[in-house]
């Protein structure tokens, strides 16, 4: 064979491999091993692994040294060849390296198989696993495990869950959103390795995400701590403090009906004004002090928050937090009502103890004139 036809055929099979091949691909085609070393020899081709070679015009990538251990292991077939089936899948470590998460060193790389395989490449080992068609995905021309079979590997194969947690931090940051549902499912087999109930994957991924702050309380404090949403937040409170104020109205006037003789005082207004100025106005006519006050200012609050995350664009987990919030302070609850009456009844039955009931009275007291 001319070496014009050689050097053709070479960049014919390399095309689709990221600039390499393999020896055993170059026989195929007619082109034997003085033909490669003699190439490698003149810097036209640059060995990667055992077998697998670089055509010298083909850039350097961060991945090749791992698609280079992969092609090794099924030398014959050409990479698209093995993509649609693959045989052999980048799992754990190596995985996380492709998915860009965590910083677990990935060597040796982890190579999942479907058969009994041994090598002395200290580059490589082999783990027999069954794998899921759903956990496989194809990322940067490898068949590698998907994210969420991936994060429950690492656990695993390494056991530290701190880890595990700084390769789910950096999942959660993906523009792919995790599948929570299938990675509570991959790690259901491993829950009682760490503790927790059998068959509770959910209270092990919990670990985790608490772990890697990613639970949903850090991740809502991490959005509110970002200063546009905070400016947003703050602009929205004070451009909904009136609507809030009609909402609590029918609550107000339906309390003061029913209990038209517990009005509180001027003195006690102002001292609750004084002690808390950012209190709306409607709240300031409820009949007692003891009524929640500050779980009222902290749902309001925390519900136009809620408007303010979802105008950012924030994950569907926060507002699942904020949702009972928001159906909480909707205008004449029933259910809110109920626990306001509750409140107000159990001071009453419990008059002879120093309550705001009994405060009350005594200011009441003071402010009618002297007989």
């Amino acid at each position: 064979m001319k070496a014009v036809d050689i050097d053709l055929a070479l960049g014919e099979i390399s095309a689709g491999q990221w600039g390499m091949l393999t020896a055993t691909q170059a026989r195929a085609r007619g082109i034997n091993r003085s033909n490669l070393a003699h190439r490698e020899g003149d810097g036209r081709l640059e060995r990667l692994a055992h077998g697998v070679y670089r055509q010298a015009g083909s850039p350097s990538l961060p991945l090749d040294d791992l698609r280079a251990a992969w092609l090794s292991t099924n030398p014959a077939k050409l990479a698209h060849e093995r993509i649609a089936d693959p045989d052999v899948i980048v799992g754990s470590a190596a995985a996380a390296l492709v998915h860009r998460i965590g910083a677990i060193d990935p060597l040796p790389y982890r190579l999942i198989t479907r058969d009994r395989r041994q090598t002395q490449r200290q580059e490589i080992t082999y783990s027999q696993r069954p794998v899921d068609v759903e956990d496989v995905t194809v990322r940067d021309g490898l068949p590698v495990t998907t994210v969420e079979r991936t994060i429950a590997d690492l656990l695993r194969d390494y056991g530290d869950i701190s880890l595990v947690a700084d390769s789910l931090r950096d999942a959660t940051r993906m523009d792919r959103e995790l599948d929570e549902g299938r990675l509570v499912y991959l790690l259901t087999p491993l829950a009682q390795r760490y503790g927790h109930p059998e068959r509770r994957g959910d209270a092990l991924l919990n670990q985790l995400l608490v772990a890697a702050e990613r639970d949903a309380a850090s991740r809502a404090l991490e959005a509110l701590q970002n200063p546009v949403l905070a400016a947003s937040i703050k602009q929205m409170f004070v451009n909904q403090q009136a609507a809030m104020n009609e909402a609590l109205k029918p609550i107000v006037a339906t309390i003061i009906k029913s209990m038209p003789a517990m009005t509180v005082p001027p003195a006690l207004i102002e001292a609750m004004r004084n002690a808390i100025p950012v209190l709306p106005p409607a709240i300031m006519n409820l009949p007692s002090p003891n009524l929640l006050v500050a779980n009222v200012l902290s749902a309001q609050l925390q519900a136009t928050a809620g408007h303010a995350i979802s105008a950012a664009g924030v994950d569907d987990a926060i507002q699942r937090i904020l949702e009972p919030t928001r159906q909480m302070i909707a205008a004449a609850n029933p259910s809110w009502l109920k626990v306001v009456q509750a409140e107000v009844q159990k001071d009453a039955e419990t008059a002879h103890a120093p309550t705001d009931m009994a405060i009350l009275a005594k200011l009441k007291a003071e402010e009618e004139p002297n007989e």
